[in-house]
């Protein structure tokens, strides 16, 4: 029987087997009366029912009453709509008695991680624990070095510090900013796109949901792409025409200037604290960010390090089926710690 592992990233809600990943989908809900659409469905909607959308209950994660909610329908809470989605997903990628892990984000506290497992436990899957995605950075050891997991979500950035001493890891501090995620990212950069072609084409994209539609729909390839050149020709169709413009990265990665600005200080924040070279570990979500690198290789003494997309579910898989996660404890608690003295002992 295969070993599933979950990251609950609400940029990329990621399902890996032990070899590939097999799911990813959004943190997004649409809620109209008695119906619940989760995932990218959801997303391809947000265009035609904004009113609808709810994207912030991973971020938020919580039993407590929503007003906002309770108009739209029979669901009262954020974690009514997290059980809704990872359900869907439960049923649509694991088995009957296939084990579980769980990478919950690194901002979760305690009560978080306790309302996540009651909500995975009520989908009747087998936990077998939950593992800190700072943990899945690498399988090599870096002993001398202090080392850094930056993550992003649809609502925050983070950051954690990671220490590899003897054979040990563990994550020692984790910090997040609320409003620097992947939707505050995805508006302003629409924003911009739609003000260039305003001036040049006096068509508005945002104006209508099908053009916005569009427009999102299009953004992602085009964040790929301002990686590899200086200059970028968008082209989006309007009145049974196709009308184009052609942008120059700085004007998109300006207009997301405070995200950037802000990592830089808490990475600064964070360096700060420690004289050791510093591995920089891009997440999954993150990797997809344009710019990013180029902002790190502008920092001194610092190494940059990235992995396939999903590395952290595929990771995690990995390092429990080489016995390297202590899941013994009969109560799931949060693993912030990975013995790799435990390879070695099982290799003997």
């Amino acid at each position: 029987m295969k070993n599933i592992a979950i990251h609950i990233n609400d940029s990329n809600i990621i399902v890996a087997d032990n070899t590939k990943i097999i799911g990813n989908e959004p943190g997004y809900a649409l809620l109209d009366h008695d119906k619940v659409i989760t995932g990218l469905d959801a997303y391809r909607k947000k265009s035609f029912s904004s009113h609808l959308i709810f994207n912030t209950y991973w971020e938020n994660l919580s039993l407590d009453k929503d007003s906002s909610l309770e108009r739209l329908g029979s669901v009262s809470s954020f974690a009514e709509i997290a059980y809704m989605q990872l359900n869907n997903i439960c049923r649509k990628y694991i088995n009957s008695g296939e084990s579980v892990i769980l990478i919950p984000p690194t901002s979760y506290d305690s009560h978080k991680l306790g309302l996540l497992l009651g909500i995975a436990n009520e989908c009747k899957i087998n936990i077998v624990g939950m593992v800190n995605p700072a943990l899945m950075i690498s399988r090599e050891l870096y002993k001398e070095n202090q080392l850094f997991y930056l993550d992003i979500g649809l609502n925050h950035f983070s950051i954690s510090s990671v220490i590899d001493s003897y054979l040990k890891r563990d994550v020692i501090e984790s910090k997040s900013i609320q409003a620097l995620g992947t939707d505050d990212l995805e508006k302003a950069w629409c924003n911009r796109i739609a003000e260039i072609f305003i001036l040049k084409t006096r068509f508005d994209p945002l104006h209508s949901a099908n053009s916005e539609f569009d427009l999102q729909k299009a953004l992602p390839n085009w964040l790929k792409l301002l990686d590899e050149d200086d200059y970028l020709e968008l082209e989006l169709p309007h009145g049974g025409q196709k009308l184009s413009i052609e942008i120059h990265r700085d004007q998109l990665l300006n207009a997301a200037s405070n995200f950037y600005s802000s990592i830089t200080d808490l990475l600064n924040s964070f360096f700060m604290k420690s004289s050791k070279k510093k591995q920089i570990f891009i997440s999954s979500s993150l990797s997809s960010v344009p710019g990013l690198y180029r902002l790190l290789e502008n920092i001194d003494d610092i190494f940059i390090n990235t992995g396939n997309f999903g590395y952290e579910a595929l990771s995690s898989l990995h390092f429990f089926e080489q016995g390297l996660f202590d899941f013994s404890d009969n109560d799931v608690k949060l693993l912030n710690m990975i013995d790799f003295n435990k390879k070695i002992k099982l290799k003997g």
